[in-house]
């Protein structure tokens, strides 16, 4: 399982500097190691030289580096030197690492070195690779090396396993469960001879650790063999009795529950037996929710408050349903409040268990976030109860906090600053905003008033409105020509909805737009109206195809439950059904929602993943990217 690393660990440990630089390297290549085989806990220093990225030589760098062991450990962030013709820094893994993966940050950039990644491996003392270190490696393609922006690679992933395998054979047992589901997921459903052999193997222990009851217990269940896993999962609980096992079944009940008063009970319950179980923060959040939504604001907070640092960004939602139900505004401020100041203490003072993927940066972005979350709720109280002057002084502190890429807290803030005789300066931020990227619609009619109180008319608004989107265009279509890939994408042939074969090679000659989703996935129906906008806008273009490819999904009718989805939503769009995972795995898609925009060739030109929560950011990037392909 993964470490968790605490941030308070972090800061001690990260931004580490080389104190002393004299020495002069030799920049041989765009990245190297000294020594070029590190051993097990030795010292490495790592030579970048930049080349090809056009970075100033006064640039200050920092270097993320991803531990692994048998999977990702922790994400450590280091300061560079300007040494030469390159720049220096140096790091030394911890008792449980066997490898990393690097990835160079600077003000404008980052370099991960594509598709192949930066990979720092360890080695015996006669430069023979580590068993663990290719094993760690493989769990990384198959896994987590999406969080360094490369792509998963089941393919890779299993070549790997097979190779520490053949390296030492001894590590099977460290490995199993990863390697069983990479075999699993290389070999497909039709082909399961391999985690046979290797379930049947692991029987012939005398004794099983915890992990390989486990892994016994869950993948006969999944291969169909319920008998044996019931074996194995009573041989599990009757040795640990507060294991995973049982905790599934906890939720499992959890989930059915309706009545606020048995949830709040159970899960007071459930807590107290498994305090570090991995279902305890989803499960108080749940509590939380419930009372706030039965209108028990006093009770959600009193709850809320005795979970601590962990459960700072609930304080938002109670305040928030506060305020949508015409509640008290004196107690949603109060407890709005509340949570802006726990929340500022947790930036000054990290005490948060960090993800093991999250740099110290990266960590403090997060918690800066969640603070612009709730000052901009704490500002909509405010200004709801007549409070003009502290609303404003907070939506302005939460757009800083979001460094001003949030648009639907800049809109606030631009609103506001307009409400209160700023007009101005609402002119002024707008425009910033709207060039930057970082606008929404109703920022925009925002705009039109703005300008016709300065102006005294709306004569000249649509040629001035076109100038700052223009500029806005220009600056998108720069940075996405310098995202533009050519790579063969997949081929692949799927049914519709209606039962119809659709295969990337009958669309040669279009641009192609392959959106994978699932219907549990928030920000995958979160980013439906903006699809629904384009696929309506290039719905008289033959030369513009759209495709939705259902996928990941764990229901029994797939394809009935998409199109339930689909029509009662009035979607517009041509669903592909994807059962078998397989072109998503083909597509090495780490996480949904995933687009790509294939050319007329069949080539991959760009890959977009995840939603930032803008319909207006979305339309504008995904048309700009169609343009370009076209």
């Amino acid at each position: 399982m993964i470490k968790s690393l605490r941030l308070g660990m972090i800061a001690v440990i990260s931004l580490l500097t080389l104190t002393s630089c004299t020495k002069t390297y030799e920049f041989k290549s765009k990245f190297a190691t000294i020594p070029e085989k590190p051993n097990l806990k030795e010292t490495v220093t790592v030579l970048y030289s930049g080349e090809g990225e056009e970075i100033p030589l006064d640039a200050e760098l920092k270097m993320n580096v991803y531990e692994f062991g048998t999977d990702l450990n922790s994400t450590t962030e280091y300061r560079m030197t300007r040494s030469g013709d390159g720049w220096v820094s140096e790091f030394t893994l911890s008792d449980s690492g066997y490898g990393a993966v690097v990835k160079f940050i600077g003000e404008d950039f980052e370099d991960h070195n594509g598709a192949v990644g930066y990979i720092i491996s360890t080695y015996d003392e006669d430069g023979k690779s580590l068993a663990l270190s290719v094993a760690g490696q493989a769990q990384g393609w198959r896994n987590w090396f999406y969080y360094v922006d490369m792509d998963n690679d089941i393919e890779k992933a299993y070549k790997l396993f097979k190779k520490a395998l053949s390296l030492d054979e001894s590590i099977k047992d460290q490995i199993i469960g990863n390697f069983i589901s990479t075999s699993y997921s290389f070999n497909g459903k039709s082909n399961t001879m391999e985690v046979e052999n290797l379930l049947a193997e692991l029987e012939k222990k005398e004794r099983y650790s915890q992990t390989e009851l486990e892994v016994l217990a869950n993948w006969y269940s999944r291969l169909g063999m319920e008998e044996k896993s019931e074996q194995y999962k009573s041989l599990y609980n009757e040795k640990y009795p507060d294991g995973i096992f049982a905790q599934q079944d906890g939720y499992s009940k959890f989930r059915q529950l309706a009545d606020t008063d048995e949830i709040k009970a159970f899960v007071e319950d459930f807590t107290s037996k498994y305090e570090k179980s991995i279902y305890k923060n989803y499960m108080q959040r749940t509590v939380v929710s419930t009372l706030s939504k039965d209108g028990r604001y006093e009770e959600a907070y009193t709850y809320n408050k005795s979970l601590g640092a962990e459960a700072y960004n609930n304080f938002n939602t109670i305040a928030w349903t506060i305020y949508e139900n015409d509640g008290d505004l004196e107690l949603a401020a109060k407890i709005a409040n509340d949570g802006i100041q726990n929340l500022k203490s947790e930036l000054d003072n990290p005490t948060i268990d960090a993800p093991e993927y999250y740099s110290k940066t990266e960590a403090e972005k997060a918690t800066k976030q969640s603070l612009a979350n709730i000052l901009d709720t704490y500002s909509t109280i405010q200004e709801k109860a007549g409070n003009v002057n502290e609303a404003l002084e907070s939506i302005e502190q939460a757009a800083e906090y979001a460094n001003f890429e949030d648009g639907n807290i800049n809109t606030n803030f631009a609103r506001q600053l307009f409400a209160s005789g700023n007009s101005k300066s609402a002119q002024e931020k707008i425009e910033k905003f709207i060039k930057e990227g970082h606008q929404t619609a109703e920022m925009k009619d925002i705009l039109a008033q703005v300008y016709e109180s300065i102006n005294g008319s709306t004569e000249g608004y649509d040629a001035y409105l076109n100038k700052l989107e223009k500029a806005a265009q220009e600056k998108m279509m720069a940075e996405l020509e310098g995202k533009l890939i050519e790579e063969p994408a997949p081929k692949f042939s799927l049914s519709n909805l209606e039962g119809d074969e659709v295969s990337l090679e009958s669309l040669k000659g279009k641009t192609v737009i392959v959106d994978f989703w699932a219907t549990w996935c928030g920000p995958c129906k979160s980013s439906f109206p903006g699809m629904k906008i384009m696929v309506e806008k290039y719905s008289g273009n033959d030369n513009v195809r759209f495709l939705f490819v259902n996928t990941w999904e764990n229901v029994e009718d797939k394809e009935s439950n998409a199109s339930k989805f689909i029509n009662t939503n009035n979607y517009p769009f041509e669903v592909l059904m994807d059962n078998n995972n397989k072109v998503v795995a083909d597509f090495k898609v780490s996480g949904i929602p995933t687009k790509f925009v294939i050319d007329g060739e069949g080539n991959i030109r760009f890959k977009s993943v995840g939603y930032n929560g803008s319909t207006d950011g979305l339309v504008s990037e995904l048309d700009a990217m169609i343009s370009l392909v076209n």
